[in-house]
C-alpha cells in the first residue's frame, strides 16, 4: 500500500497574478508540513527542533542559509542552516537590533509573510548579513504571537516565487503549534542537564524519595544525594519543592518514563519523599 506522501506530486500551479492566496495545501506541500509536526516529538529541544524545521523547509522552498529569529533572553542561541560560523557570531551578537526590527518590518508583512528583494528593499538587517555573503532576497514569516519569526535568504535572484511564499504561509500555522512544545529541560530551567540529571528529575516529579530513586537506578542514596545537590547548584535553586515548581511551565507533553509500571502506580518503597534537601 502506499501512503498519499509517497505519490509522486506534480508542482503546484503558478498562481495568476493578483489571485488570492491558496487556503489549502497542494499534495506536493503536504509531506513538508507532516514533517514539520514530527519534528517536534523528537523531545531534544526547540533549538534543535528549530534546526530540524529549517532542514524541512529546505525541501520544498530552497534557501542558501536561513535563522530563526526570538525575542533575546540571558541566553542567546541562534538556530540556523546553512550559515558561516562568523554570521551566526554577527546575528548572536546583533540579537537584539536585529529582533527589533523583526518587529518593526511586521507591519509591512501580509498574512505574516514579507519578502525583502531589490534595492528599493534595503534595510539594516540586510546590510548585517552582507557583511558575511552576498544577499539578494529575504523571506521573513512570523510564528503566531510573534514568538519567533523564520528568516530564509538567497544569494542569487531571482527572489522567492509566490508558490514559495505560500508554502512558508501554510507551514507558519505548524510551526507555531509544534515550536511551542518543543521545549525541554534546559529551555525551562535554563541549564543543560546531564543524562542521569535528567533520569532524577523525572523521578523526583513522580515524588520518588533518594532512597527509591536510589533503587530504580541501581545506584546508592549517598550518590543520588550528591548528584541531587549538584543539579540544584546547577539551577540555582535550594530545595526539591522549588526544583518541582521550575517544572510547571514545561510545554512539552508529560514524560514516558514509566520505572514502575503506570504514572499511577506507587513508587518502590513504601514512603514517598518529602521537599527540602537532597536526601
Amino acid at each position: 500500500m502506499r501512503l498519499l506522501d509517497d505519490l509522486p506530486c506534480p508542482p503546484p500551479p503558478r498562481p495568476a497574478p493578483g489571485s488570492a492566496l491558496r487556503r489549502t495545501p497542494w499534495p506536493g506541500e503536504l509531506p513538508v508540513l507532516s514533517e514539520l509536526a514530527r519534528c517536534a516529538t523528537s523531545g531534544e529541544g526547540r533549538q534543535r527542533f528549530r534546526v530540524a524545521a529549517l532542514r524541512t523547509l529546505r525541501r520544498g522552498l530552497p534557501f542558501a542559509f536561513g535563522f530563526v529569529a526570538a525575542p533575546p533572553g540571558p541566553r542567546v542561541e541562534v538556530a540556523a542552516l546553512g550559515a558561516t560560523p562568523p554570521l551566526v557570531r554577527l546575528l548572536t551578537r546583533h540579537a537584539r537590533s536585529t529582533w527589533a526590527e523583526l518587529l518593526s518590518l511586521r507591519a509591512r508583512a501580509t498574512e505574516a509573510i514579507l519578502q525583502l528583494a531589490g534595492p528599493a528593499a534595503e534595510t539594516p538587517l540586510l546590510r548585517l548579513l552582507r557583511l558575511d555573503r552576498p544577499v539578494s532576497s529575504l523571506c521573513i514569516g512570523w510564528l503566531g504571537d510573534d514568538a519567533a519569526a523564520v528568516v530564509l535568504g538567497r544569494e542569487e535572484p531571482p527572489g522567492f516565487r509566490s508558490t514559495e511564499l505560500e508554502l512558508l504561509r501554510l507551514a507558519l500555522p505548524v510551526l507555531t503549534l509544534a515550536d511551542a512544545h518543543a521545549s525541554d529541560l534546559a529551555d525551562t530551567l535554563g541549564a543543560r542537564l546531564s543524562r542521569r540529571e535528567q533520569e532524577i528529575f523525572e523521578y523526583l516529579q513522580r515524588g520518588y524519595s533518594n532512597r527509591q530513586i536510589a533503587l530504580v537506578l541501581g545506584t546508592s542514596p549517598l550518590t543520588v544525594r550528591n548528584q541531587l545537590g549538584r543539579l540544584f547548584r546547577k539551577v540555582g535553586v535550594a530545595s526539591r519543592a522549588e526544583l518541582v515548581g521550575l517544572a510547571m511551565a514545561r510545554t512539552r507533553a508529560p514524560s514516558s518514563l514509566s520505572p514502575a509500571g503506570s504514572a499511577g502506580e506507587t513508587p518502590p518503597g513504601s514512603r514517598r519523599g518529602s521537599g527540602g534537601t537532597p536526601g
